[in-house]
Protein backbone atom coordinates (compact mmCIF):
# COMPACT_ATOMS: atom_id res chain seq x y z
CA UNK A 1 0.00 0.00 0.00
CA UNK A 2 1.13 3.24 -0.97
CA UNK A 3 0.89 6.40 0.90
CA UNK A 4 1.02 10.02 -1.31
CA UNK A 5 1.66 13.19 0.07
CA UNK A 6 0.53 14.72 -3.35
CA UNK A 7 -3.28 15.68 -3.88
CA UNK A 8 -5.83 13.33 -5.35
CA UNK A 9 -4.72 14.98 -9.00
CA UNK A 10 -0.96 15.06 -8.72
CA UNK A 11 -1.33 11.41 -7.22
CA UNK A 12 -3.71 10.00 -10.25
CA UNK A 13 -1.14 11.72 -12.84
CA UNK A 14 1.66 9.71 -11.07
CA UNK A 15 -0.16 6.30 -10.77
CA UNK A 16 -1.49 6.53 -14.14
CA UNK A 17 1.87 7.47 -15.73
CA UNK A 18 3.92 4.74 -13.92
CA UNK A 19 1.19 2.15 -14.20
CA UNK A 20 1.23 1.67 -9.98
CA UNK A 21 -1.51 -0.76 -9.52
CA UNK A 22 -1.18 -1.43 -5.72
CA UNK A 23 -3.37 0.65 -3.54
CA UNK A 24 -2.04 3.96 -2.49
CA UNK A 25 -3.98 6.29 -0.23
CA UNK A 26 -3.88 10.05 0.34
CA UNK A 27 -2.20 11.86 3.72
CA UNK A 28 -4.02 14.05 5.24
CA UNK A 29 -3.20 17.26 6.67
CA UNK A 30 -3.90 15.62 9.91
CA UNK A 31 -2.72 12.20 9.37
CA UNK A 32 0.38 10.64 9.02
CA UNK A 33 2.98 13.68 7.67
CA UNK A 34 5.64 11.74 8.06
CA UNK A 35 7.19 15.11 7.71
CA UNK A 36 6.57 15.44 11.08
CA UNK A 37 8.12 12.50 12.12
CA UNK A 38 12.28 11.37 12.38
CA UNK A 39 14.44 9.97 9.20
CA UNK A 40 14.16 6.61 11.57
CA UNK A 41 10.18 6.41 11.73
CA UNK A 42 9.65 8.05 8.25
CA UNK A 43 10.64 5.64 5.26
CA UNK A 44 10.20 6.26 1.38
CA UNK A 45 9.18 2.39 1.66
CA UNK A 46 8.17 0.28 4.64
CA UNK A 47 7.32 -3.57 4.06
CA UNK A 48 5.70 -4.84 6.52
CA UNK A 49 5.45 -8.99 7.44
CA UNK A 50 3.16 -11.16 8.08
CA UNK A 51 3.77 -10.91 11.77
CA UNK A 52 3.60 -7.14 11.86
CA UNK A 53 7.58 -6.57 12.27
CA UNK A 54 9.29 -4.42 9.37
CA UNK A 55 10.88 -6.42 6.88
CA UNK A 56 12.55 -3.25 4.87
CA UNK A 57 12.59 0.15 5.93
CA UNK A 58 14.88 2.38 3.20
CA UNK A 59 15.15 6.32 2.82
CA UNK A 60 15.54 7.71 -0.12
CA UNK A 61 15.78 5.22 -3.32
CA UNK A 62 17.85 2.41 -2.94
CA UNK A 63 17.51 0.16 -6.08
CA UNK A 64 18.47 -3.04 -4.76
CA UNK A 65 15.53 -2.61 -1.41
CA UNK A 66 13.04 -1.68 -3.90
CA UNK A 67 14.22 -5.14 -6.01
CA UNK A 68 13.69 -7.24 -2.34
CA UNK A 69 10.45 -5.82 -1.78
CA UNK A 70 8.99 -5.85 -5.34
CA UNK A 71 10.21 -10.13 -5.00
CA UNK A 72 8.35 -10.90 -1.30
CA UNK A 73 5.86 -9.23 -2.59
CA UNK A 74 5.78 -11.75 -5.53
CA UNK A 75 6.36 -14.55 -3.56
CA UNK A 76 3.61 -13.88 -1.18
CA UNK A 77 0.79 -13.46 -3.86
CA UNK A 78 2.82 -17.02 -5.05
CA UNK A 79 3.46 -15.62 -8.36
CA UNK A 80 6.75 -14.66 -10.61
CA UNK A 81 8.11 -11.52 -10.27
CA UNK A 82 7.60 -9.13 -13.40
CA UNK A 83 10.11 -6.52 -14.44
CA UNK A 84 10.49 -3.62 -12.62
CA UNK A 85 12.26 -1.49 -15.17
CA UNK A 86 12.53 -1.81 -18.87
CA UNK A 87 15.32 -3.00 -20.62
CA UNK A 88 17.95 -0.21 -21.51
CA UNK A 89 16.42 2.00 -18.48
CA UNK A 90 19.40 3.61 -16.61
CA UNK A 91 18.02 3.61 -12.99
CA UNK A 92 20.34 4.74 -10.14
CA UNK A 93 21.32 2.12 -7.55
CA UNK A 94 20.65 4.60 -4.53
CA UNK A 95 19.86 8.28 -4.17
CA UNK A 96 19.13 10.03 -0.71
CA UNK A 97 15.80 10.31 0.65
Amino acid sequence: MGISQDDRRNTAAFLKEYGVTFPTLLDDPNGYRCRALTADECSDLVLIGQEGEIAISSVGWVKAEVEDAHRRFAELQKTPPQPLFQAGEDVRDFRAG
